[in-house]
C-alpha cells in the first residue's frame, strides 16, 4: 500500500517486512506499506529511517518498492518508519510548483510541458519551442493563484478513460490513474506527492532559461529554496556593494563603468604584452643557437602562459629561417613546434613525436600539443637533439 499517495503529509508509519535482497549492494526491504516515495515521474525518492537502519534509497522494481538500508538487517519482521520530513516537503513544494508553472503556460500561452527534473538545489521544465511569453506576468499570476491558496485535490480515472498519450507518459500499468487538479486547472496524470493548496507553495521564480534546437529549458525554485536563494544573493548582493562602495541604484551604473575599465586594461595589457613580445623576439634572434641557416629557439618553462608562447612563436616565425621549440609545465604538459615556410620540416610530426598521446594538432609550420607532463622534457630535449644532429651530419654547423 503507498500510503503516501493517500497522505502524503504522514511522516512516521509501522509496516511488516514482507521480503528482503540485496541490491545494489545494499539490504532492500520490502514492506507491505509505505510512506517513502520511490523516484519516478521527474522526482527524487524519499530518505529517512526503518526502525534503526537509514533508508537513503528507494526505487520500485517490478511493482515492488525496494526500501535500500544501511547496516546488516537483523531479521525484523515489524518496523516503524519515518521520513525526512524537510526534504519530503521541500519536493512536495516543488513537484506542486512545477504543476502550477506549466498550467499557467499551458492555459495563459498554450505552452506545453514535455518533461520535469527536480534537482537537488534547483528544477527544471523542458516546454515546446520559444514562444515570446513575459516571465514576470507568468510569475506574478502564478503568485496570485498561490495567495488565492486553491485547493490542489486528486482523483483516479479507469484507464480505458484515459487518453492514450497521456498513458504513453505515465508508464503506469495500474487499472486506474492518479490525476492531480489545481483548482481553476486542468488536471494532470501523476504520481507524485503535493501539497493539498496552492498557498504551501509558497514563492515560484523563474531563474533560468536555455534553448536548444527542440525545447526551451526553464530553471525554476519554489518554497523554501526560493528564500534561501534570495537570502543567498541579497548576501552576496551586499558583498559586492560594500566592496565597489555603492548601492543597489547605482549598482548596474557601477558594473558598466567597472566592465568598460576591465576593457580598456585588457587592450591596454595586449598592447603591452605585444610590445614587450616584440622586445623578446629580438634577443632571441641574437642569443639562439644557428645550425646551417636554421635559427633555432628552444626553451621550457615551469608556468608561463601557453596563449603567450603562442605569440611569440608566431612573431618570432615571421622571419625567414626559424624553427621553434617551446614548452611549459604547468597546469599540463604542452609543447609548440614552429617554423618559417622556408624550414623543410614538419612541425606536426615533431610535436607527435613529443606527445604520441596527446591532444591537439596543427599544420607542417605550426603545431601545439597537451600530454602527460612527466615525459615531456625527455621527449623535447630528445627531438632537440636528433635535429642539432640532423643539421650537424649535413655538414651546415654555421655557429
Amino acid at each position: 500500500m503507498r500510503l503516501y499517495l493517500q497522505n502524503p503529509y504522514l511522516r512516521q508509519f509501522t509496516a511488516h517486512v514482507l521480503d528482503y535482497l540485496d541490491w545494489k549492494g545494499k539490504t532492500a526491504l520490502v514492506l507491505d506499506r509505505t510512506a517513502f516515495y520511490p523516484t519516478g515521474g521527474g522526482q527524487p525518492h524519499d530518505i529517512g529511517v526503518l526502525g534503526d537502519y537509514p533508508v537513503v534509497e528507494v526505487e520500485e522494481h517490478e511493482g515492488r518498492i525496494l526500501h535500500l538500508i544501511e547496516g546488516e538487517y537483523r531479521g525484523e519482521k515489524r518496523l516503524t518508519g519515518m521520513i525526512h520530513w524537510e526534504r519530503r516537503l521541500d519536493h512536495m513544494q516543488q513537484h506542486a510548483g512545477q504543476h502550477l508553472l506549466s498550467a499557467v503556460l499551458k492555459k495563459m500561452y498554450g505552452i506545453e510541458t514535455h518533461a520535469f527534473h527536480l534537482g537537488r538545489e534547483e528544477s527544471t521544465i523542458d516546454i515546446s519551442p520559444f514562444h515570446p511569453f513575459p516571465i514576470h506576468e507568468v510569475e506574478e499570476k502564478i503568485y496570485g493563484i498561490v495567495l488565492e491558496n486553491c485547493s490542489i485535490e486528486t482523483h483516479y480515472l479507469p484507464r480505458e478513460e484515459v487518453d492514450q498519450r497521456i498513458l504513453d507518459k505515465t508508464n503506469s500499468l495500474e487499472p486506474y490513474i492518479r490525476f492531480v487538479e489545481i483548482e481553476g486547472f486542468e488536471g494532470i496524470a501523476c504520481q507524485g506527492t503535493h501539497p493539498s493548496r496552492t498557498g504551501e507553495i509558497g514563492l515560484v521564480k523563474i531563474i533560468g532559461v536555455e534553448s536548444d534546437k527542440e525545447n526551451l529549458r526553464l530553471t525554476f525554485l519554489a518554497g523554501m529554496r526560493g528564500l534561501r536563494r534570495f537570502q543567498k544573493d541579497m548576501e552576496h548582493l551586499n558583498q559586492a556593494l560594500r566592496l565597489l562602495k555603492t548601492n543597489r541604484t547605482d549598482f548596474p551604473k557601477r558594473m558598466i563603468e567597472i566592465k568598460e575599465e576591465q576593457e580598456s586594461l585588457k587592450r591596454k595589457n595586449r598592447l603591452l604584452t605585444q610590445e614587450k613580445l616584440v622586445w623578446e623576439k629580438r634577443w632571441r634572434m641574437q642569443e639562439a643557437l644557428i645550425l646551417g641557416g636554421v635559427t633555432i629557439h628552444f626553451q621550457c618553462w615551469e608556468d608561463r602562459s601557453f596563449q603567450e608562447l603562442k605569440e611569440l612563436a608566431k612573431i618570432i616565425i615571421e622571419e625567414p629561417g626559424q624553427l621553434v621549440l617551446f614548452a611549459t609545465l604547468t597546469p599540463a604538459g604542452q609543447a609548440i613546434a614552429a617554423c618559417s615556410q622556408n624550414i623543410p620540416y614538419s612541425m606536426l610530426d615533431i610535436v607527435k613525436k613529443i606527445f604520441p598521446d596527446g591532444k591537439g594538432g596543427g599544420s607542417r609550420v605550426f603545431a601545439q600539443m597537451e600530454g602527460k607532463r612527466e615525459h615531456l622534457l625527455e621527449r623535447w630535449e630528445t627531438v632537440y637533439h636528433d635535429l642539432k644532429n640532423e643539421l650537424l651530419s649535413k655538414g651546415q654547423d654555421t655557429s
